[in-house]
Formats: structure tokens, C-alpha cells, sequence
């Protein structure tokens, strides 16, 4: 028996069938590839915000604000804490700002060593604030700089990434701060005008 001339050809399947047509299927291709895009400027548009907010009121404990040359995303602070051990010194630390911000949080390494259970060697620090599981994108910079401040003034031994340290902190207290407090001097940034980050004017 003779096969009809469209029974060689095989249908096309319509979207609503369950098959996606190569017209609508390029659309959907270009959305995914402009969403990162999108991210990115309103990332960017928060982050100059940001910005500009704290440099016009800047935190009690911020002593500089500067950014990496051509890079909005790379910044660098020089925080002073209050009390001691840690008043005796100022410390740098680097900011940087995820790809995908506010939607994934910052990262922040201590530049300047600090003796500090909950800092390492290599100044990466244990924030719960900035963990990805506790990340919320109404969370601000300045709140996280809050917290981090919070932190260095107030450890938190259970957290500690330095258990020698967190042993000490709770063992032998006023030793720690003694320690802590002359590690500060030695290390610490003292003359902030050379420090190569400005006061946040």
C-alpha cells in the first residue's frame, strides 16, 4: 500500500505538546544569558551606593575606605577598634564583593595580623553574618562591618579558628589580652595618613 506523501515527514511538536520549539527555545537561551548581566548592574548600582553612604557618614571604627583601581568590587578598609587589646592598632582588611552581589555574600580577609581566636594565619575569619546559609541581600556592608567589629571586640572561642587561641582566651584571659594587645602595637597600623588608604572623604 502506498504511504501517503506526509506520512515520510515526521510532525513537528508543538510547545504545548511538551516540546519546545527552536524559536522559543533561542528566547529562553538569551534570558538565562542576560539575567548574570542584570545581577551585575544592579549589584553595581547598590554597591556605589553603598558606598557613597558610608563615606558620607562613615562608621565611628572606619578609618579609611579605598578600592581596587578599576575594580568597585575589591575594597579595602582600615577599621580602629575601641577597646582593648585591640585599640592599640588599626588593621587592614580587604573587602570583596561576589560577582553576584547582594545575592551572594562578601568575603573579607585581614590584611594586618591580628592575634585573634577567630582570625587565622592567613586572616580569614569565621563571620557567621557573611556565611551563605545566613546571607540575606537586605543585609548592608556597613551591617556587616558592624558585625565583623562586633567580633573583634567581643570573640567568640566556640567559633574559633585558632584553638590555641580560644584555649587561651578562656584559660588564661588576661594573658590573652596582654599577648593580644602587644601584637597590636607591633603589627598594627600606626600612621594612618601613609597607609595607603584615605580617610572615606
Amino acid at each position: 500500500m502506498a504511504s501517503s506523501p506526509s506520512s515520510g515527514k515526521e510532525k513537528e511538536k508543538s510547545p504545548g505538546n511538551g516540546a519546545v520549539s527552536p524559536k522559543s527555545g533561542n528566547n529562553s537561551e538569551k534570558e538565562l544569558n542576560k539575567a548574570p548581566n542584570q545581577m551585575k548592574i544592579i549589584g553595581t548600582k547598590r554597591i556605589v551606593r553603598e558606598m557613597e553612604e558610608i563615606k558620607a557618614n562613615p562608621p565611628i571604627f572606619v578609618e579609611g575606605l579605598d578600592t581596587e583601581p578599576d575594580n568597585i568590587r575589591k575594597w579595602f578598609i582600615i577599621i580602629k577598634p575601641r577597646i582593648n587589646p585591640y585599640k592599640h592598632g588599626a588593621f587592614k582588611i580587604k573587602l570583596d564583593l561576589h560577582p553576584e552581589y547582594p545575592f551572594k555574600p562578601p568575603r573579607i580577609q585581614f590584611l594586618t595580623p591580628i592575634y585573634h581566636p577567630n582570625v587565622d594565619k592567613q586572616g580569614n575569619l569565621c563571620l557567621s553574618v557573611i556565611q551563605m546559609d545566613n546571607w540575606k541581600i537586605t543585609t548592608s556592608i556597613e551591617a556587616v562591618l558592624s558585625s565583623l567589629m562586633t567580633l573583634i571586640e567581643k570573640p567568640e572561642p566556640e567559633r574559633a579558628l585558632r584553638m590555641n587561641l580560644a584555649e587561651m582566651y578562656i584559660q588564661q584571659h588576661d594573658n590573652f589580652l596582654k599577648t593580644a594587645a602587644l601584637k597590636a602595637k607591633k603589627h598594627g597600623i600606626k600612621n594612618l595618613s601613609s597607609s595607603g588608604s584615605s580617610k572615606t572623604s
